[in-house]
Formats: structure tokens, sequence, C-alpha cells
């Protein structure tokens, strides 16, 4: 029995010469996921990640609404971002110019508080991003959150591995010492 039968068909069912570019186009695909896509899947270890959102000129009533423990999670997706580490809660202030002393002061803003809600997940540190329970999460984004009794919106301030965590090696300058220099 031949291979290649009447008409150039390949056991009679396609053209040798178009097997022959499927194959090589197969070759090229596998060989690009291969080449650009080997970190790309990986899932690297996980580890507790810590990030810090803050809610700016939040009213009197806010207090003590975030409890630690509560679960946090986006509320334009609704995807789980971890549980309330915790909250720190500040007088909000803003900086104004003081003619008598003819210098910026920081005052007190009455009836506003800042509040800090620092929260816990489970994270993978990747060489471009932090992916907390599968967000990218970066200092100085927008972030929509909920919690028990509460929707808001706030910018992360902070973000960091649990100290004392293994890092991967991304090179000297690209991950900054999370040990606080120890």
């Amino acid at each position: 029995m031949k291979p290649i039968k009447e008409k150039g068909k390949l056991f009679g069912l396609i053209n040798a010469v178009d097997f022959l570019i499927i194959a090589a186009l197969v070759l090229v695909i596998a060989g690009g996921v291969y080449i650009f896509g080997s970190g790309m899947f990986s899932k690297g270890e996980t580890i507790d990640v810590y990030f810090t959102v803050e809610f700016t000129d939040m009213k009197d009533w806010f207090s003590g609404i975030a409890g630690e423990g509560d679960v946090i999670k986006d509320s334009v997706k609704g995807n789980y971002l971890g549980t309330v580490y915790n909250v720190e809660e500040r007088q909000s202030q803003v900086e104004t110019w003081s003619f008598s002393s003819e210098v910026f002061e920081k005052v007190d803003v009455p009836g506003e508080l800042t509040v800090l809600v620092t929260v816990k997940g489970k994270g993978i540190v990747t060489e471009s991003d932090i992916l907390v329970e599968g967000q990218p999460i970066k200092v100085g984004r927008e972030m929509f959150i909920k919690g028990k009794g509460y929707a808001q919106a706030g910018y992360c301030t902070a973000l960091w591995p649990k100290p004392g965590a293994v890092v991967p090696d991304f090179g000297p300058d690209s991950v900054p010492d999370m040990n606080g220099g120890e």
C-alpha cells in the first residue's frame, strides 16, 4: 500500500503539500509557546501578600465599619481579594496657607477621616506583577473594594510580600529588599 495515492493525496485523505504546511504551522506555534510563553502560564510559589488601600475624605460614620478578618472583594468584578489584616483611621487633613505665620500648615478637616485598610491575600510574585488572588495589584492603582456593609473607592498605597518571605530574584535592582535591609 502506497502512502501517497493518486492525485497526490496522503493515504487518500489529504494532499501531501497541505499536510506539510499544517505540520510546519503546528511546529512554529509549539515553538513560540515554548520560547515566549514559558513563564507566562507557570504558577510560582503562593505566598502571603499585603496591600494597603487608602480611603480619603470619609465621613465620621465610616469609623469602625471595617474590621480585621472582614472578607474584601473587588466591588466591580466581585473577585475575592483577601481579608482585612489591619485598619488605621486618622483625622483627614488639608494643607493650607497660614497668613499669620506665612507658612503652609496641615489643618484637620472636621467630620472627615482618612482610613487605611491593609488586606492580606494569597499572591504570586512574577517578573512583571504581583498577583493577589489572581488579580494584578499595583501601587497607585485605583481600587474599588467592598466589605461587610460598605463599598468604597481608594488607591493602593503600599504592596509587599510577608516580611521574611522568599522573593524570586529577578536581578539586583528589580525587587526591593523586603526585609528592611536586615
